[in-house]
């Protein structure tokens, strides 16, 4: 007998086609969703009003068929006549032997797939920098980024994989937590011009894309030309704290000329270079820190530009805090969320805390090291060193 692969997109099509999402299943309650919740379960989830239930369906730890149950805290009621109503629709599966799909959460139903359509730099306010950055980032790593359309409120930007060498820590992109493949999360997300459909954000929102979509963000992205190989933390953060703006910088030609040679060198390998840029500062730090309670990040930024004022060492430091713990601590709290709706409330209660690190960090350089949370794998940021 040979093996069915489980997957959201799998369990949809054998759910249907009496049951389809947006419909109601079950009196009142409608199908939602289906993902995976760690590697050994799927989920369907079904929604009345604010009312969820969720049914679990996993491989038979017997070895053929599927288990079908109703998870805690839904309503039992509801919870088991829907495991049930699931059970007969999945009566013909239940002569298979299942195994999970490696990666589920990269196999979503088709009904909830948004796809990108193919869009022109030339219908953004940024489209000059767009195509100085996207012929910088051809030259270095010989592909192209395209633009393209996610989001009604602008036009995103595809940074693909390097053909040709590597991107420098100071602008690598992170695998999205599993949970961001839940419908909520990825609506989300759509809605912001963010895709991230094999687990990595490399389709973003240009600037304009961005603060047409979330006009009272906190930190908004700007495009702007460099004046070095990549931007100095002094700069980036005195920007940030006294305009809110997330300075995106664009390196030199002369810039990209010399990464071209250093980056083949050993020890130089790793040195910065502001180039696709974008893709990294959008996806790390202002799609991180763009639920953050408007008050409490206010509250952040005056303490950040009264300590980076103090001279260029401190304000190195506050950089180095804002650029890593703290945006180490808002993915934990993505991490920890079931809903955006629940990220402000999450951060904020360590509004305190990370007002007394910021503090530390700057008086002393030591104290950066014991702020950064040990991640697992490469489901969140990392620390990626000090801006030159």
């Amino acid at each position: 007998m040979n093996d069915r692969i489980l997957s959201p997109k799998v369990l949809a099509a054998e759910l249907q086609p009496l049951w389809q999402f947006d419909a109601p299943v079950h009196g009142d309650l409608r199908l939602f969703d289906i993902y995976a919740q760690g590697q050994s379960r799927l989920v369907i989830e079904l929604v009345a009003g604010d009312d969820v239930v969720s049914v679990a369906v996993r491989p038979d730890p017997s070895g053929q068929g599927l288990d079908v149950y109703w998870i805690p805290p839904s309503d039992p009621r509801n919870g088991s006549a829907l495991a049930g109503a699931v059970r007969a629709l999945l009566a013909k599966a239940a002569q298979a032997r299942w195994r999970m799909s490696e990666r589920p959460e990269l196999e979503p139903p088709d009904a909830l797939v948004h796809r990108s359509t193919p869009a022109a730099f030339a219908d953004d306010p940024d489209h000059a920098w767009l195509r100085v950055d996207g012929a910088n980032y051809r030259r270095l790593y010989a592909v192209e980024p395209r633009p393209v359309r996610v989001a009604d409120t602008g036009i995103s930007v595809h940074y693909p994989a390097p053909a040709n060498g590597h991107v420098p820590s100071s602008g690598r992109i992170y695998r999205v937590p599993q949970h961001f493949h839940r419908r909520r999360f990825r609506e989300h997300f759509r809605r912001l011009g963010l895709c991230y459909d094999d687990g990595l954000p490399r389709t973003v929102p240009t600037a304009a894309t961005f603060a047409a979509a979330l006009p009272d963000a906190p930190l908004q992205p700007m495009l702007m030309r460099g004046r070095r190989g990549s931007v100095s933390g002094s700069f980036w953060i005195r920007t940030i704290a006294r305009t809110g703006r997330l300075p995106v910088c664009l390196a030199p030609r002369w810039g990209v000329e010399l990464q071209r040679v250093i980056r083949h060198v050993g020890p130089l390998s790793g040195i910065p270079v502001d180039v696709g840029m974008l893709v990294h500062d959008v996806s790390v730090h202002a799609i991180g820190f763009h639920a953050v309670d408007r008050e409490q990040w206010a509250d952040l930024m005056r303490l950040a530009a009264s300590l980076a004022a103090r001279s260029r060492r401190h304000a190195a430091r506050v950089a180095r805090y804002l650029e890593d713990p703290l945006t180490l601590a808002a993915w934990e709290s993505w991490k920890a969320v079931e809903a955006p709706s629940a990220f402000a409330a999450h951060f904020g209660r360590r509004a305190a805390e990370f007002e007394a690190q910021m503090r530390e960090s700057a008086e002393n350089p030591a104290a950066l090291a014991s702020f950064v949370m040990p991640t697992r794998g490469s489901d969140q940021p990392r620390a990626s060193g000090p801006k030159g």
